[in-house]
Order: C-alpha cells, then structure tokens, then sequence
C-alpha cells in the first residue's frame, strides 16, 4: 500500500516518547522483583499503541481497532483526528469523515501555531472525504413539528445514535433508508438516494402509537383531582333540612308547654306578681304540674335553638362545596389533564 509521507506526520498529533531510565549494573545478585498487580488499560493507552501502529503501513487495521477502542472508551478530540486520518487511508470514507467532523467540533479554542496546523490538516482531510459520501441534515419532529429528543436513529436498519445528532449525518452513495424509532410513537422512515459531496435536509414525522394516542385522549378527558360528590351534596342538604326541621318542631313543642303553663295558672286564678294560689296546700298538685310544663319549655326551647344553628351550618356549608370551583392541573385547564408531551432521554 502507497502512503504519503506527509500524511505520516498529520496521523501522529500528539507524539508520546517513552523512554525507560538506565539502570546502573548490579554488582551482587539481586532476588528477583515482585510483580506488580496488572493495571487495566485506558483509553489513552489503546490510543497510543493505535498512533505507533499507524506508522506501518501493514498495520493501519490494527491500529484502527486500538484507536476504536480508544474512541469507545473515551470520546476526544485528538483519537478521533487520528482515528480519521487512519481511516482516510483504509477508504473508509463514511468513517473519516464522522471522526475527522468531531475532531474539527471540539478541537481546543485556544491553540497555538502547531496546534493550529493540526486543524488546518484535519480540515483538509474532512474536505476530501465530505466529497465521497453524502451529507444529510436530519430533523425528528413530532405531529405538531417539536423536535424529539431521545429517538434512535438508523442507517439502512443500524444505528447511528440518539437524537439530538450532530448538525451533519455522513451517509454512503446511494440508496438510504433512514428510520427513527421512539417509545409511544409509530417509527417513520425517508428513503434517500445520496449523492458524492450532495448535502440534503430531511425531515421525519413520529405520529403517536395508537395505545399512546388512546392513552393520551383518556388522560386529556378524565378529571384531576376527587370530582364533586351528589352524594355527599344531597347528605349535607338532608341533614341541614332535618336539624332545621327538628328546630321547628322543638320550637313548637317549647310553645306547647309555655301555654299549658299559662292555661294552669290562670285556672289557679292567679295572675302576674300574684304567688299565692300555690301557697294553698290544696293547690299543690295543679302547680307541680304547672312547674314541669315551665320546664319543659325551656328544655324544647334550647334543643329548639341548637336545631337551627347546626341546620344553618350544615346548610352554608353544603353550599360552599356545591359552588367552590374544581381544582386546577398544572399547566392545564381547570379539571382536565395537560396535552401528553414526549419526554425526551439522552442516548
């Protein structure tokens, strides 16, 4: 395989030299070390064994897994700049130019005169490998044109990733079946035919599933909060009625004894101010009489009185809760549930 020379130095950026220090010579035998524990390798390791490999051209596979594995492990800036520019050198172009994309995004704002050469490369590269593949700019929406968040996105049937997705999707030429699939929403699709170096935007609208759309409408319709009771309405009105009732009947009966009372003592020939005729021991029967029916119209006379205050309270009561408003949902109208919104996840 033909490499350039110049794409050697731009696949290396961050060049790491390890050296381990010499060792002066041991003039007595020594007990061998013990071993260290082995440490498990990090992204930054991978990274550097992918970078080394990418130096020999037999080995650009091999160091095009490391760097993956580098990439999975840890998204940087600098292992996608290499992992693209090993790339290019496969053919992969679709995949230089995802990598190379990323590492133009997110390279340091503040750089200096080397690091600023690095960008113009990477540049360069993502140009030449945008003008073999194809380049959609891609907007999930739902019914009312919100844009989703959360929905997985495929590229004839394998995914490329969550939504929100980078302003550019690199495609190969051709025929593409773009499909978007979330929970609660029917998947869509668009079928595209992607050109080399073409650029086309592409709009695909979830409707809602239909359990989803039955479950939403039964939720829109439904009341919040406890509804107001006829029952207890018709209890209250009831009870007030009966106490009212029963103060009437108490007020009457009260009457009843204060004019059997009256009705005795004028019989006694008494008269206001005048005590005497129950001095008369003869009298004495008539009088008891007249003082129990006193008695007894003080006593249906109190019960009268409390009838009608708790009447009257169980009345206005009953009243206020007829007429006191049904509480209101948050950020919806009084008594229904707000409009079902898909919620979106981060991938």
């Amino acid at each position: 395989m033909r490499r350039d020379r110049s794409f050697l130095s731009s696949v290396i950026f961050f060049a790491v030299l390890l050296a381990p220090p010499a060792l002066g010579r041991v003039a007595f035998a020594q007990p061998p070390p013990a071993r260290a524990p082995v440490e498990p390798k990090t992204a930054d390791d991978y990274a550097l064994e992918g970078r080394t490999l990418a130096m020999q051209p037999d080995r650009l596979l091999d160091a095009r897994a490391l760097l993956l594995t580098a990439w999975t492990m840890k998204q940087s800036y600098d292992t996608a700049g290499n992992l693209g520019s090993v790339e290019m050198e496969l053919g992969m172009m679709r995949d230089a130019a995802e990598h190379l994309a990323f590492c133009a995004r997110n390279f340091p704002a503040v750089r200096d005169r080397d690091q600023t050469e690095k960008l113009a490369r990477v540049e360069e590269l993502l140009a030449k490998a945008k003008a073999q593949v194809g380049s959609v700019r891609l907007r999930i929406t739902d019914s009312d044109a919100i844009e989703l968040t959360g929905v997985e996105v495929l590229v004839d049937g394998k995914s490329i990733g969550r939504t929100p997705l980078p302003d550019e999707v690199f495609v190969e030429p051709g025929t593409r079946v773009i499909s978007a699939r979330q929970t609660g929403y029917a998947s869509g699709e668009k079928r595209i035919e992607a050109v080399k170096g073409g650029s086309e935007s592409v709009t695909i609208v979830l409707e809602p599933a239909s359990g989803a759309a039955t479950a939403s409408k039964v939720r829109v319709d439904k009341p919040v909060g406890s509804p107001k009771s006829g029952a207890l309405i018709a209890a209250g009105a009831g009870a007030a009625a009966a106490f009212i009732g029963a103060g009437v009947g108490f007020h009457l009966a009260s009457n009843a004894k204060s004019a059997d009372a009256t009705a005795t003592w004028e019989k006694l020939g008494g008269s206001a101010g005048d005590r005497g005729a129950c001095l008369d021991p003869r009298n004495a029967a008539a009088c008891e009489d007249m003082r129990r029916a006193h008695d007894g119209r003080e006593v249906f006379r109190g019960m009268a009185i409390g009838g009608y205050v708790a009447g009257g309270v169980l009345a206005v009561g009953t009243l206020v809760y007829a007429l006191m408003p049904g509480r209101t949902s948050p950020g919806g109208e009084r008594g229904s549930a707000p409009p079902l919104r898909a919620f979106v996840g981060v991938a």
